[in-house]
């Protein structure tokens, strides 16, 4: 009978290589996802930086609505 100890040994290969690319596109899927974040976040974070300013003055002249 032939010996199947090496067939089994590059399957085990191939799997683990299959795995580890996966592994690898999850992770880059994941950073990009956590930079896009980031963008959003610092967009909306000047956005109301920007209108605080304007909030801040209308209230000095005490000219704020309800």
């Amino acid at each position: 009978m032939r010996n199947k100890r090496g067939n089994i040994s590059i399957l085990v290969i191939f799997v683990l290589l299959a795995s580890s690319l996966l592994g690898i596109l999850s992770m880059n899927f994941v950073q990009q996802m956590i930079q896009q974040s980031t963008v959003v976040h610092n967009y909306y974070k000047a956005y109301y930086l920007s209108k605080a300013g304007i909030e801040l003055g209308l209230s000095q002249i005490k000219h704020r609505g309800i």
